[in-house]
């Protein structure tokens, strides 16, 4: 995958991504369709914990959701 077919968003840092990969883009892709196939699941989570007042999981989905987005190049998110 070239730097052109990388996917496109805003709070995408292709380059990041790629060296938080150790420069490997496949393994990159790889990480960014691995985020996008949990984001909806971990948004779930997320309200649920919330609209029960469980502090303790909401904590710990969102510290999961931002170690997710750290290591893969989108901190923005």
């Amino acid at each position: 995958m070239t730097q052109d077919e990388a996917p496109q968003a805003a709070t995408l840092d292709w380059d990041e991504c790629i060296a938080l990969a150790g420069g490997n883009a496949a393994l990159a892709r790889d990480l960014i369709g691995m985020l996008r196939a949990e984001l909806p699941g971990q948004r779930e989570k997320i309200r649920h914990a919330f609209s029960r007042g469980d502090w303790q999981n909401l904590w710990d989905e969102v510290h999961r959701l931002h170690g997710s987005t750290a290591y893969c190049g989108v901190p923005a998110l």
